[in-house]
Protein backbone atom coordinates (compact mmCIF):
# COMPACT_ATOMS: atom_id res chain seq x y z
CA UNK A 1 0.00 0.00 0.00
CA UNK A 2 1.56 3.70 -0.79
CA UNK A 3 1.90 5.66 1.68
CA UNK A 4 1.50 9.69 1.67
CA UNK A 5 1.87 12.53 4.06
CA UNK A 6 -0.03 15.71 4.19
CA UNK A 7 1.18 18.66 5.55
CA UNK A 8 -0.79 21.19 6.20
CA UNK A 9 -1.63 24.01 9.37
CA UNK A 10 -5.36 24.24 7.81
CA UNK A 11 -7.19 21.36 9.92
CA UNK A 12 -9.91 21.22 6.92
CA UNK A 13 -7.37 21.02 3.89
CA UNK A 14 -5.86 18.43 5.85
CA UNK A 15 -9.10 16.22 6.36
CA UNK A 16 -10.18 16.63 2.84
CA UNK A 17 -6.70 15.55 1.32
CA UNK A 18 -7.12 12.53 4.07
CA UNK A 19 -10.37 11.44 2.89
CA UNK A 20 -10.08 11.29 -0.66
CA UNK A 21 -6.58 9.64 -0.21
CA UNK A 22 -7.81 7.11 2.35
CA UNK A 23 -10.98 6.42 -0.40
CA UNK A 24 -8.74 5.46 -3.17
CA UNK A 25 -6.66 3.08 -0.93
CA UNK A 26 -3.63 5.24 0.08
CA UNK A 27 -2.11 4.97 3.67
CA UNK A 28 -1.81 8.87 4.98
CA UNK A 29 -0.21 10.45 7.81
CA UNK A 30 -0.69 14.07 8.26
CA UNK A 31 1.15 16.52 9.99
CA UNK A 32 0.59 20.53 10.97
CA UNK A 33 3.66 21.94 10.57
CA UNK A 34 7.22 21.50 8.71
CA UNK A 35 8.66 20.82 11.98
CA UNK A 36 6.05 17.33 12.81
CA UNK A 37 6.42 16.42 9.03
CA UNK A 38 10.14 16.47 9.09
CA UNK A 39 10.23 14.05 12.53
CA UNK A 40 7.43 11.85 10.35
CA UNK A 41 9.78 11.55 7.34
CA UNK A 42 12.83 10.73 9.31
CA UNK A 43 10.64 7.50 11.36
CA UNK A 44 8.26 6.68 8.46
CA UNK A 45 9.37 5.71 4.90
CA UNK A 46 6.66 7.74 2.36
CA UNK A 47 6.37 7.54 -1.37
CA UNK A 48 4.97 11.21 -1.64
CA UNK A 49 4.77 14.54 0.34
CA UNK A 50 1.93 16.74 -0.16
CA UNK A 51 2.83 20.21 1.43
CA UNK A 52 1.27 23.37 2.28
CA UNK A 53 3.63 26.41 1.07
CA UNK A 54 2.88 28.52 4.02
CA UNK A 55 2.98 27.55 7.70
CA UNK A 56 4.24 27.70 10.95
CA UNK A 57 7.57 27.21 11.85
CA UNK A 58 8.93 25.62 8.60
CA UNK A 59 7.00 26.61 5.14
CA UNK A 60 7.05 24.23 2.56
CA UNK A 61 10.11 25.32 0.85
CA UNK A 62 12.61 25.03 3.99
CA UNK A 63 10.99 21.13 4.51
CA UNK A 64 12.09 20.54 1.08
CA UNK A 65 15.54 22.14 1.79
CA UNK A 66 15.72 20.10 5.12
CA UNK A 67 14.84 17.08 2.40
CA UNK A 68 17.10 17.33 0.38
CA UNK A 69 19.77 17.55 3.04
CA UNK A 70 19.23 13.87 3.94
CA UNK A 71 19.92 10.88 1.23
CA UNK A 72 16.64 8.69 1.85
CA UNK A 73 14.57 11.94 1.64
CA UNK A 74 15.67 13.35 -1.80
CA UNK A 75 14.01 10.42 -4.16
CA UNK A 76 10.54 11.89 -2.50
CA UNK A 77 7.98 13.38 -5.01
CA UNK A 78 6.95 16.79 -2.82
CA UNK A 79 3.42 18.27 -4.39
CA UNK A 80 3.34 21.78 -3.38
CA UNK A 81 -0.14 23.42 -2.56
CA UNK A 82 -0.56 26.74 -2.13
CA UNK A 83 -3.28 30.27 -2.55
CA UNK A 84 -0.69 31.66 -3.56
CA UNK A 85 0.66 31.55 -7.43
CA UNK A 86 3.85 33.23 -7.36
CA UNK A 87 5.52 30.92 -5.66
CA UNK A 88 4.90 28.75 -8.18
CA UNK A 89 8.34 30.42 -9.81
CA UNK A 90 10.30 30.20 -6.54
CA UNK A 91 9.10 26.35 -5.99
CA UNK A 92 12.71 25.05 -6.58
CA UNK A 93 12.69 21.24 -6.17
CA UNK A 94 9.00 20.60 -5.90
CA UNK A 95 8.11 18.40 -8.44
CA UNK A 96 4.45 19.75 -8.82
CA UNK A 97 2.10 22.08 -7.38
CA UNK A 98 -1.06 22.79 -7.12
CA UNK A 99 -2.95 25.94 -6.21
CA UNK A 100 -5.35 26.33 -3.80
CA UNK A 101 -8.98 25.96 -3.56
CA UNK A 102 -8.86 22.34 -5.51
CA UNK A 103 -11.42 20.17 -6.69
CA UNK A 104 -11.43 16.54 -5.01
CA UNK A 105 -10.57 15.63 -9.11
CA UNK A 106 -7.85 18.42 -9.22
CA UNK A 107 -5.69 16.77 -6.29
CA UNK A 108 -5.99 13.02 -7.61
CA UNK A 109 -5.11 13.79 -11.10
CA UNK A 110 -1.51 15.33 -9.26
CA UNK A 111 -1.45 12.15 -6.80
CA UNK A 112 -1.94 10.22 -9.50
CA UNK A 113 0.75 11.03 -11.62
CA UNK A 114 3.25 9.64 -8.38
CA UNK A 115 1.61 7.41 -6.96
CA UNK A 116 -0.65 4.08 -8.13
CA UNK A 117 -4.34 4.77 -6.53
CA UNK A 118 -8.02 2.47 -6.66
CA UNK A 119 -10.42 4.67 -8.80
CA UNK A 120 -14.00 4.57 -7.88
Amino acid sequence: MKRILVVDDEEDIRTLAVRTLVSVGIDVVSAIDGNEALRYMNEIDFDLVLLDYRMSNKNGLEVIQEMKKIDRLKGIPVILFSAFQSIKDEAIGVDDYLEKPFTRDEFLQKVVKYVSIERD
